[in-house]
């Protein structure tokens, strides 16, 4: 028996899509009840109840990127479709399709473009986009046709309900005795990061240690997330640069004075080492417990995962970095 589907959207500006998906159930035989914004969704009492009897016959899509603040949104573990910035996931009576783009570079733009010109030989609603303003259409008609391809008709009848009855995240379940736990632990991480930039920054060999230091660096915040049970997609380099160029108004400046004096034979080169060491297990430092930081807030669902691959989130991470290096802070990595 077919179900009735309720659409959340998870952002402002969408109508437009949630209106294509409208469309999209009904032309496949299925009704749409409703389509909530996601203000009007919480105000009606649906976002805290679980399949139960009021919504054991609807099926729910949350649609859109959502926000730090939309807690009730399912926080999927495993996406079934992950392509392009969009991805669909399913967890008992609801699925998330979820449509980003803020990494686009132009490279991943042109290989996007030649994969919507192959899929619309398949399907004409397909868009393909030749400029960066048509990305977000383009990508909401291909999650559109993959999602009415494989499982529209499954998730509709309830087939799926069962399958995916654990896929969730319980983000707002954390505990803070959880968070502090993973705090502890991260923290371990942090010390020994720090210690091994110190070691790689004594190189007296001009700039040298630079790579080695970001790849250090990555690996690191690589394990925090791992820690607190956070799956980043993206690449972290990113933010690990971005992080390096913000701290020379600290730090950095120092380290290019260092630099230089590795260029000094004999004794120049020992200074240089010596004065290096300290500023990259500090400016490592200061992106572990940055990072740290901003997982808790993940955790206790103030912040969305996807703040890791985006802009806002990279100017967040930078501007930590930068006030943690200039108030100096003395922290005890033992807690």
């Amino acid at each position: 028996m077919s179900r009735k589907l309720i659409i959340v959207e998870t952002q402002a500006g969408i109508q437009e899509f949630s209106k294509k998906l409208k469309s999209l159930t009904k032309e496949h035989g299925f009704d749409t009840l409703t389509t909530y914004s996601y203000d009007k969704f919480k105000e009606d009492g649906l976002a805290s109840l679980k399949y139960n009897e009021r919504v054991k016959n609807y099926q729910f899509v949350f649609l859109g990127l959502g926000t730090s603040s939309n807690t009730d949104i399912p926080r999927i573990t495993s996406w079934e479709y992950d392509e392009f910035g969009c991805r669909i996931g399913f967890t008992d009576n609801k699925c998330v399709i979820s449509v980003y783009n803020s990494n686009f570079n132009r490279e991943k733009h042109d290989a996007f473009r030649k994969h919507c010109e192959i899929l619309s030989h398949e399907n004409d609603a397909i868009l393909v986009p030749h400029e960066y303003a048509e990305i977000q259409g383009a990508q909401y008609a291909m999650v559109f046709h993959e999602f009415a391809k494989r499982w529209l008709e499954k998730f509709m009848k309830g087939e799926l309900n069962e399958a995916f009855k654990d896929n969730t995240m319980p983000i707002t379940e954390t505990t803070v005795e959880d968070i502090k736990d993973m705090s502890k632990k991260a923290k371990k991480v942090v010390v020994g990061a720090a210690a091994s930039a110190a070691a790689l920054a004594a190189v007296p060999i001009p700039f040298a240690d630079a790579p080695m230091l970001v790849s250090a660096q990555v690996a690191m915040m690589a394990s925090i997330a791992k820690i607190f049970k956070i799956e980043v997609k993206n690449s972290l380099k990113p933010l690990v640069v971005g992080a390096v160029s913000v701290g020379g108004a600290v730090a950095l400046g120092r380290a290019a004075l260092s630099n230089l004096a590795k260029f000094i034979p004999g004794k120049g080169s020992v200074v240089g080492a010596i004065i290096a060491a300290p500023i990259a297990s500090t400016l490592t430092t200061a992106m572990g417990m940055v990072f740290i930081d901003i997982c808790k807030d993940v955790r206790r669902g103030k912040l969305d995962a996807e703040i890791f691959s985006s802009q806002e989130g990279s100017k967040i991470f930078k501007e930590k970095v930068k006030d943690f290096m200039k108030s100096n802070k003395n922290v005890d990595l033992s807690k």
